[in-house]
């Protein structure tokens, strides 16, 4: 196949602005064969009215949903993906305007790949999301959490023929694990034996998330601290490896500290208390 079609999913709640923005991105791509699912989780009308005045152009499919959870919205739009290549933009992300040729290239120079992540950065150039290796190639279980996030992911839609994304993982889940959705996705994957590779040379933009220490970053940094945990547990991780996450979060805690910031350092301290307990309660919803 010389030419890939694309289908991209977009789950989206309580945002038009940013979704404006991606839209427009979209319209501005070198490569045009591709298809936008939203999947969208408003109780109101706001989706369609954006599509009414910004979607000019676009091959677009809505379909709404009364159930919550990003990976219950991705599996949506997996059932009603009709592209080769299936990947996963967040309602607030940009494309640059050759990024999907350039994707496109790779999938068809290099038939041995299953899938493949990108880096993410703030339109500022600064990381987003991650702190990305720079290092590009395969990805495997002990670096996959420094090569994707899930809106950087490509894959292809025959390597998803038997598996989606776990919906008890993600933001918005019920079970309150709101994060590493997709790293449990391509670990399953590579399972399967499929083959992945980290190019940090392509970028999709991405705000960077506003730490303001409040309530709502507070609750954040815990339930993302549960799905870490119960990430680590669930893939057999090494204890070591788990010593080393867990780490992570206490030097943040010193950090804090020795910055006089009590906010920061309680950030890291109920991360770390997530971490913890997602690891050796992950059978149970918390």
């Amino acid at each position: 196949m010389d030419r890939f079609k694309f289908s991209l999913i977009i789950p989206t709640l309580n945002r038009s602005k940013e979704l404006i923005i991606l839209l427009h991105s979209l319209k501005k791509q070198s490569f045009d064969d591709f298809e936008i699912i939203i999947i969208d989780q408003n109780k109101d009308d706001k989706v369609n009215q954006i599509i009414t005045k910004h979607g000019d152009g676009l091959n677009i499919n809505i379909k709404k949903i009364s159930k919550s959870g990003a990976s219950i919205a991705r599996n949506e739009g997996i059932n009603l993906a009709k592209g080769d290549i299936i990947t996963f933009p967040d309602d607030d992300c940009e494309y640059a305007e050759g990024l999907l040729n350039e994707v496109s290239d790779i999938f068809k120079s290099r038939r041995d790949l299953d899938g493949i992540t990108l880096s993410s950065k703030d339109k500022s150039g600064e990381g987003a999301m991650v702190r990305f290796s720079d290092e590009p190639g395969v990805i495997n279980k002990f670096n996959v959490l420094k090569k994707m996030v899930e809106f950087t992911v490509f894959v292809r839609k025959e390597s998803l023929s038997e598996i989606r994304f776990d919906e008890t993982f993600g933001p918005g889940a019920k079970s309150g694990y709101w994060c590493d959705e997709g790293p449990d996705l391509i670990l399953r994957l590579l399972e399967k034996g499929c083959r992945f590779e980290f190019f940090p040379n392509l970028v999709i933009y991405h705000p960077n998330p506003t730490r303001k220490f409040n309530k709502k970053i507070f609750k954040r940094s815990y339930r993302y601290g549960l799905a870490r945990g119960r990430f680590i547990r669930l893939h057999k991780y090494p204890i070591w490896f788990a010593f080393y996450i867990w780490g992570l979060y206490l030097a943040g805690v010193i950090l804090g500290l020795l910055h006089f910031n009590l906010k920061e350092s309680y950030y890291y301290i109920i991360g770390l208390k997530g971490r913890v307990l997602g690891y050796f309660f992950h059978n149970r919803n918390i």
